[in-house]
């Protein structure tokens, strides 16, 4: 596709977003006020939707041998939550319905907080209650919030350092990861990815930490910027139930995208080798790419940069802008009061 194209179909040139994606790390390094004050807590949870709440996975998936983040997706907060469990409210609008009802619940119960947002109504209630705000300060026309998975992610670690959840060196790590992934084009895998997926609805599989905080993402872009269904799970769950509905496939035109590790289980890689012959057998297609990179959040964050340019690219085959998520706004509008 020429670039004149790309231009017509990516009115929101999601393109020079996806580019910048690298320096969203080391932005939010700079934003962060360094005399924000956190009081000392237990553990923490992130209450959020959508794109808001996806880097929560992330952290999980890394730094889960000093802190579990636990991820509410709801208006209500859970009846388990300590005194001194730190509610992060996540809203890249700042006015999700359910993260501000969230904020009112932790505030009636007298929960420490942290606001993570661009603006709007949390924004606003952070400010005039006085609790601790973390802006992101993103100016790109058209940003949606499920492209700054990079600020959140930036926000809530240094949040936690401060609230003596985890014991490391934050800023060295996130500048690390700006190297990385500005050092790395995934643009032309991502390009024959895409070719190959076209007129496929995708079956993503992963294993372990990499199921939610990667499958489940990528599921999540095929769903938001190349507007297919699109479905994630887990090896080796899926090998005792969903293979089953492979014997049945009713013509629907299924890929199933394997992400592998060099590092996963054997008996998982087993598995995944095994599950290839099922998929011959049954005449559904596969295709498998391979995680990259000498530490598990490089490895995490470049498939992450790999699913976003190929879902992107896919999208502009079928001829839609990236960017627009029309239904999810049309349906907000349906239930506004």
């Amino acid at each position: 596709m020429d670039e004149t194209r790309i231009r017509e179909l990516d009115k929101s040139n999601m393109l020079q977003m996806l580019r910048a994606f690298p320096q969203q790390f080391t932005k939010a390094l700079e934003w962060f006020p360094k005399d924000m004050n956190l009081p000392k807590a237990s553990g923490a949870i992130l209450c959020g939707m959508g794109g808001s709440s996806l880097p929560g996975d992330i952290v999980n998936a890394l730094w889960i041998d000093q802190v579990r983040l636990e991820i509410s997706r709801e208006y209500d907060l859970p009846v388990w939550i300590k005194d001194d469990t730190l509610v992060f409210l996540c809203s890249f609008s700042g006015n999700t319905e359910e993260t501000i009802a969230a904020y009112g619940k932790a505030r009636e119960r007298g929960l420490p907080v942290c606001v993570i947002t661009k603006g709007g109504k949390l924004a606003t209630m952070a400010k005039d209650a006085g609790d601790p705000l973390l802006i992101i300060d993103e100016q790109m026309p058209g940003f949606q919030p499920r492209f700054g998975s990079g600020y959140f992610y930036a926000y809530i670690l240094l949040a936690m350092q401060k609230a003596g959840l985890i014991d490391a060196d934050v800023e060295a790590h996130l500048k690390e990861l700006s190297r990385i992934l500005g050092d790395v084009n995934p643009e032309e895998e991502a390009r024959e990815l895409a070719g190959r997926l076209e007129g496929r609805v995708p079956m993503v599989y992963a294993s372990g930490a990499y199921t939610d905080s990667v499958g489940r993402i990528w599921k999540i872009k095929f769903n938001e910027n190349t507007k297919i269904p699109a479905f994630y799970n887990s090896v080796p769950e899926l090998n005792h139930n969903e293979m089953v509905g492979f014997t049945n496939l009713l013509e629907a035109p299924l890929l199933v995208l394997m992400l592998r590790d060099s590092d996963e289980h054997p008996r998982v890689a087993r598995r995944f080798e095994a599950m290839k012959g099922v998929f011959n057998e049954y005449k559904v297609q596969w295709l498998e790419t391979w995680f990259a990179g000498d530490s598990m959040a490089e490895k995490l964050f470049r498939m992450l940069y790999l699913g976003d340019f190929t879902t992107y690219f896919l999208a502009l085959k079928y001829g839609y802008d990236p960017a627009p998520v029309v239904i999810v706004e049309s349906f907000k509008a349906a239930i506004t009061d």
